[in-house]
């Protein structure tokens, strides 16, 4: 209780914290507009960022052909996986189907 009455002390009425609360939003104005100056290095760092992703993903199709088959196959297996998973599902009710003939 005293921690709340303590709290209380700093903001003694409710003029001051609207006063507060309109400096906050000029303050929170000028971080947007250094937030859109930090976006828009962010682009221009992007140039730089995206041709690392290209020059990388270029080095993954190559390092493999191996890597690249190997993420080809994984897919496939997943593929498998999935159709395995429906075929399961499939050859679970066929004993049944063929049981009850």
């Amino acid at each position: 209780m005293q921690l709340f009455g303590s709290i209380q002390e700093k903001w003694p009425d409710d003029d001051d914290d609207d006063y507060s609360d309109v400096n906050y939003d000029s303050c929170h104005i000028g971080y947007d507009d250094r937030h859109a100056s930090y976006d828009a290095s962010h682009v221009s760092n992007g140039a730089s960022h995206f041709t690392y992703d290209v020059s990388y993903d270029a080095c993954h199709v190559s390092n493999g052909a191996s890597h690249f088959t190997y993420d080809v196959s994984y897919d496939a297996c997943h593929v498998n996986y999935n159709n395995s998973h429906l075929t399961m599902a499939v050859t679970l009710s066929m004993p049944i189907v063929i049981s009850t003939m």
